[in-house]
């Protein structure tokens, strides 16, 4: 069994596209030469069960690269007071010294901010610049610090920890892409570093999040990755709340992770001439 480490850049957003990166990865890693046949096979039917969720885990493909797209919102209304929040996230990891984040935030649907994030490695350091428009800021991370952060969400045990795993009755269209629908729960604890401090003030630990697989059963490549939080936080509110004028009406929360490009087909993206150097002490710091 082999692991592929996929970089965070320590943003909530960020870790949450490293997540999705770490989704195409897989329990076994077929050789270059044999992965169409090793395909081939298992759609036939003869390596995997496509009405077993378990069997189709343990034959998902590896890729090295990918491009993905990450949503999360977060709508409220309490009293007359609305509170909508929508971050998007384009994703590209091309290896563990190179990736590319861009995340615009919406405020009831108006975009309020957009930021870039590079995660790059340089005579053996990596550095992760953060910054929009021409103002940039450079923090240096120790590669053990990388490691402990990234593979809370990005060894192969992951996905694994979707309990009560079953193959939805129906397929899903995503993208003009067939899909096959795995349904289950996740630990909050699993996921909580993913949503940074949006969920302050709700008592989630311990509590199991619908989670949705959907995966292409052609490729073998799980496509998204959908987690609503919306039943969670209602119930803890139930729990936490006797204050009717202090309940909140949620109208949404959700996580949707979606890989858009994998292995070869994924670009490489330029780097910004105007970032700072890492030895430039008045623009950097240590994390």
């Amino acid at each position: 069994m082999k692991k592929r480490s996929v970089v965070s850049v320590f943003s909530a957003l960020v870790i949450a596209g490293a997540m999705a990166v770490s989704m195409s990865a897989c329990t076994s890693e077929p050789s270059q030469e044999n992965v169409s046949s090793t395909v081939s096979e298992t759609i036939s039917g003869a390596n995997v069960d496509l009405t077993d969720a378990a069997s189709i885990l343990d034959h998902l493909q590896e890729n090295d690269k990918a491009q993905a797209a990450m949503i999360m919102n977060f709508d409220v209304k309490q009293g007359s007071n609305t509170l909508a929040i929508e971050t998007h996230s384009d994703i590209t990891y091309l290896h563990e010294g190179r990736v590319k984040t861009v995340t615009t935030m919406l405020l009831s649907g108006q975009e309020v901010s957009q930021l870039e994030t590079y995660t790059l490695e340089k005579d053996g350091k990596y550095y992760h610049y953060t910054g929009s428009g021409e103002d940039w800021s450079v923090t240096e991370i120790e590669k053990s610090d990388l490691d402990e952060k990234t593979n809370q969400i990005t060894d192969s045990s992951f996905l694994k920890e979707v309990t009560d795993l079953k193959v939805a009755d129906k397929k899903e269209k995503i993208n003009n892409v067939e899909t096959t629908v795995l349904e289950g729960s996740l630990r909050y604890d699993r996921i909580a570093s993913l949503l940074g401090s949006t969920m302050d003030g709700f008592d989630l630990s311990g509590t199991d999040v619908p989670t949705k697989l959907y995966v292409d059963t052609d490729k073998m490549e799980i496509i998204k990755m959908y987690m609503d939080l919306k039943p969670v936080l209602e119930s803890a509110q139930n729990t936490d709340s006797t204050d009717a004028a202090s309940q909140m009406n949620i109208n949404a929360c959700y996580l949707d992770i979606e890989i858009k490009a994998t292995g070869d087909d994924v670009q490489d993206f330029e780097v910004p001439a105007d970032l700072p150097e890492p030895d430039d002490t008045a623009a950097s710091s240590k994390a």
